[in-house]
């Protein structure tokens, strides 16, 4: 990370949903600016790329100013094209390529094609008859730079990939994750709500359904792994809209967008700096990427940047290693409708669930 600061109002636009970690509000400066595109000294033609390594494809290198592009190059380019980020979706040279904005800065992000064409409101054209594995013929010439930079927090996101660190299931959490060796990393967060002096926010996480009896029957009375606002998932009702929204559909996944229900557990959490923001990606390269920050290698599908995975609705998501439930604590059935149903409130002086009537 360089000591480059944001020098334009549109890089300080950036800058403060970067700060508000506002996924959808970045999108929408980035569409009203302009992009500079790289090019290289004796090469000034529309059909050639500077790329760099991303995931298991490249990303289009691109920046917010000429100052950004020093910065965030190291000086190795001094000339470029303007585009705006509507005319650059436009004419996309590759579909599996990535779009990198001022990477390796305080105001990067790594975006999906599918991202971009989301936030423009453009529809994705229909697969190809016969998709090729590799680059097709007559694909756009790319010059990759390798590694640009450090990807910071506003919107980077990691391709798919083999991963290169173990991982491991927590039965609690139904999702499996990997963190660091150093168990700490610059971007740990309390929940926005407690940041602002308030009262913390009350937090939801989704229980796998082999577990509930677990917290009904035993007692249970802790969580752990992926945990969400109930403010920022209030737009997923239905069974299917928090499968897919929080990427739960993964292959060997306890759940599945056609279940019957999804179950909840709601509560105010009394210590808040346990939650913190997985930055990381899906391979060990993904996450070596984010250097000090990086403490997460999850399989795929996992963004790594803060945010749950479905690019429609940004979610900011916390990742906790165990915390234990408040009294009071409430357990609910979804179901396929988006009808939900107290099923029971958690008492910490008995340590034990009780049942409401119907639960």
């Amino acid at each position: 990370m360089t000591d480059w600061v944001p020098g334009t109002d549109f890089e300080r636009a950036l800058a403060a949903t970067v700060e508000a970690r506002d996924l959808a509000g970045y999108l929408d400066v980035l569409i009203g600016g302009e992009l500079l595109l790289p090019l290289e000294d004796d090469v000034i033609r529309d059909n050639r790329w500077i790329t760099f390594a991303s995931g298991d494809t490249q990303a289009i290198a691109s920046f917010t100013s000429g100052s950004a592009m020093t910065a965030g190059t190291d000086g190795k380019f001094t000339l470029f094209r303007k585009q705006s980020l509507a005319d650059l979706v436009a004419n996309w040279p590759n579909e599996r390529w990535r779009l990198g904005v001022d990477v390796g800065l305080s105001i990067g992000a790594i975006f999906d094609l599918t991202q971009l064409r989301a936030a423009l409101g453009i529809a994705a054209p229909p697969p190809a008859a016969s998709p090729s594995a590799g680059a097709p013929p007559g694909a756009p010439a790319s010059t990759t730079v390798p590694s640009i930079g450090t990807p910071p927090p506003a919107a980077a996101t990691a391709g798919p990939g083999p991963s290169g660190v173990p991982v491991s299931t927590d039965p609690a959490s139904g999702r499996s994750g990997a963190s660091s060796s150093s168990g700490s990393a610059e971007g740990s967060a309390s929940s926005s709500a407690a940041e602002g002096g308030g009262a913390p926010s009350v937090m939801q996480k989704v229980v796998p359904p082999d577990q509930v009896g677990r917290y009904l029957d035993d007692g249970y009375d802790l969580v752990a792994g992926y945990v969400y606002e109930l403010a920022d998932v209030e737009p997923l009702r239905t069974v299917s809209d928090i499968v897919g929204g929080l990427g739960l559909d993964y292959a060997g996944s306890p759940f599945s967008r056609d279940d019957e229900y999804v179950w909840v557990i709601r509560w105010r959490p009394v210590v808040t700096s346990v939650f913190r923001v997985p930055w990381g990606g899906t391979d060990a390269a993904a996450l070596g990427a984010w250097g000090d920050r990086g403490w997460v290698v999850e399989h795929p599908p996992f963004a790594g940047n803060g945010f749950a995975v479905d690019p429609s609705t940004p979610i900011p998501e916390w990742k906790v290693d165990s915390t234990r439930i408040t009294s009071g604590a409430e357990l609910y059935r979804i179901d396929r409708t988006g009808r939900q149903d107290l099923v029971a409130v958690y008492s910490s002086s008995n340590a034990r669930w009780n049942r409401l009537a119907g639960g």
